[in-house]
């Protein structure tokens, strides 16, 4: 998925983090961590029936763990 977002949101994300005041520009090597916030933002689910859940979760003696009967990692 493609983001896109302007200097004035980038600038307006990095006031709100508190990164730097309002009217300052955003430092080069701390825009790249403002952005990610704001991809961040846009990926977090809207509301609470967006997020999945678990159903079932399952750990056996061995520790394999198993959700929903799939292997967790």
């Amino acid at each position: 998925m493609s983001y896109s977002f302007t200097d004035a949101e980038i600038q307006a994300a990095a006031v709100r983090l508190g990164v730097i005041k309002a009217g300052e520009d955003v430092p080069a090597r701390l825009r790249s961590r403002v952005v990610a916030s704001l991809v961040a933002d846009r990926r977090r689910p809207t509301s609470p029936a967006e997020v999945p859940v678990a159903q079932q979760v399952v750990i056996e003696p061995g520790g394999q763990i198993s959700v929903d009967g799939r292997p967790f990692p």
